[in-house]
């Protein structure tokens, strides 16, 4: 983590939610797109819509996790209240399973509960890309606590997925040129 620690949540902001166990950023499976079902996974951060969220408030200390590109809130997986219940994007229904509770501890680092099964979010031990977050028991480990960042625009792409396009708009154009050479 290069940034100072954000210690409290602004409702309606968008932030990058970030794992402390793998500094790895929540993202909707972007084959999915804004389809019901796209999967909450862990991903590099690039910097892109899906993945940056807004908590909505839902009520007494309450959010909704909204993914910036889908307009959909975090659900769980068919209702899933048990451990290992995968975690996906689902228009917003009003239900227990997208309602969630921020709980931060002294270290600045948070936990993501659950209303519905009061589980918590967890990265799993993977580490790894496309790496499913699901719910589990709180276990005070590193896999299920989490930060914030804001994107660095907080208006869309971040400077990795803006560097690397340029880049290859500057590529596309330098063989075009030779090409007509």
């Amino acid at each position: 983590m290069t940034m100072a620690m954000i210690n409290k949540i602004t409702p309606n902001i968008y932030y990058h939610i970030i794992s402390k166990k793998t500094d790895k950023v929540l993202d909707i499976d972007a084959v999915a797109g804004s389809e019901n079902g796209g999967a909450v996974q862990l991903y590099d951060k690039i910097g892109s819509e899906n993945q940056q969220f807004k908590f909505v408030l839902a009520g007494d200390g309450l959010y909704k996790i909204v993914c910036r590109s889908s307009k959909k809130p975090i659900d769980i997986v068919s209702v899933g209240s048990s451990n290992g219940a995968w975690l996906h994007q689902w228009e917003d229904s009003s239900v227990e399973t997208q309602i969630w509770k921020v709980k931060f501890n002294k270290d600045g680092y948070f936990k993501i509960i659950s209303k519905y099964s009061s589980r918590v979010l967890d990265a799993g031990l993977e580490g790894v890309n496309n790496a499913r977050v699901k719910i589990w028991d709180d276990f005070d480990s590193d896999n299920q606590l989490w930060y914030v960042e804001r994107p660095s625009s907080n208006s869309g792409a971040g400077s990795k997925e803006t560097d690397s396009n340029e880049k290859i708009k500057t590529k596309i154009k330098d063989m075009l040129k030779r090409k007509k050479n």
